[in-house]
């Protein structure tokens, strides 16, 4: 079993390389000033991890990144919907993501990433940002992280470390953002 885990991490072919890909631009979204943008490569990424899923046959993240996709389409949106519409499309989104996981169950690593994907949507929500960047350091990429290293896809192995880094400067920068406000605040 694990002689065939990393023959499947060492292949290059049109999967890895629809994986790679999607890594790629997933990672430079992070390079993006505006949230537009940022979102509308996240879109992209999303779908692209989609079908790098589907095609190494983990429909899980498969069906969940196509979730993803719509979750963000909905921050693309967001300012033209009502708080309590947008409160109602997320748990929508939790229910279609729990409906799709139940299809598709191969394993315990399904259900990581469905929670991944709850506090996710949850997420999509706050306010704050270092209680985002927070729950997606400790909580939704290490789960994505370890359902990409037993689904065997590098892309997204390589891919969810780098979120993790980008994360861990996005929390340095907020806090020390935070720290230069309250020196220079008056009293």
């Amino acid at each position: 079993m694990i002689g065939e885990l990393f023959q499947t991490w060492l292949t290059l072919d049109f999967t890895s390389a629809i994986g790679y890909a999607a890594g790629a631009i997933g990672i430079s979204s992070f390079l993006f000033a505006t949230k537009k943008n940022f979102l509308f490569f996240r879109l992209t990424t999303d779908i692209l991890f989609a079908l790098h899923y589907f095609l190494i046959g983990a429909l899980s993240g498969a069906y969940l990144s196509v979730v993803y996709a719509a979750a963000v389409s909905l921050g693309l949106v967001k300012s033209s919907i009502s708080s309590s519409h947008e409160h109602i499309l997320r748990i929508v989104l939790c229910l279609i993501s729990g409906a799709l996981v139940y299809l598709s169950y191969e394993g315990t690593q399904d259900l990581l990433i469905l929670i991944a994907s709850w506090v996710s949507f949850y997420m999509f929500g706050m306010q704050c940002n270092l209680k985002l960047r927070w729950t997606a350091l400790l909580i939704v990429n290490p789960l994505w992280l370890i359902y990409a290293f037993l689904a065997a896809s590098t892309p997204a192995v390589i891919t969810l470390v780098f979120y993790q880094i980008a994360t861990t400067i996005g929390l340095c920068r907020a806090y020390k953002d935070s720290k230069s406000r309250i020196q220079t605040t008056p009293p």
